[in-house]
């Protein structure tokens, strides 16, 4: 029996929902129902193949749906909401949350050092919200973000290597 290409079909429509998240041109509640429609079509799948056999009628349901889903697909990425995220900010923000934790746990930090730099990510953080209360964070806004975590990751580095040192460690 020929497999169809109902797998690859579904591979490609969970590639363009993670692309449309990437772009910005799918939001996340977009996207989380975009991929619970992905997992009614896995579950329909899944029961098509679990007695071995995929009937015409079966094969035609799922690529009905799986038409359906890649027109909602476009739909969603082409209705003009953006998603007024900024994901590499925030990944940034996480790593350097983490870089704080690390220090504070290897006696590289001390207690104040820490304090200070946690403040420092609340004061991003708070600015970075106040950027999407427009809806749009613009260029400009995505470079004060961005000079804001050079500064905190530099302070980073120079809390971490100074002679202070957290002595209950």
């Amino acid at each position: 029996m020929r497999l169809p290409n109902i797998p690859s079909s579904f591979v490609n429509q969970s590639n363009r929902i993670d692309q449309g998240v990437k772009s910005g041109e799918l939001t996340r509640g977009e996207a989380k129902e975009l991929r619970a429609e992905q997992k009614q079509i896995a579950g329909m799948i899944g029961e098509a193949f679990a007695d071995g056999q995929l009937t015409k009628a079966e094969r035609q349901e799922i690529r009905g749906a799986q038409r359906d889903a890649s027109k909602n697909i476009y739909e969603n990425k082409h209705d003009g909401q953006r998603r007024t995220g900024t994901p590499r900010a925030d990944a940034r923000q996480d790593r350097q949350t983490d870089r704080i934790a690390e220090g504070l746990k290897s006696g590289e930090l001390s207690f104040g050092e820490t304090r200070g730099l946690l403040r420092q990510q609340a004061r991003i953080g708070r600015a970075e919200e106040a950027f999407k209360a427009d809806g749009v964070v613009s260029a400009k806004e995505k470079a004060i973000l961005e000079r804001m975590q050079d500064r905190a990751s530099g302070d980073i580095y120079e809390a971490k290597h100074n002679t202070k040192q957290n002595k209950y460690i």
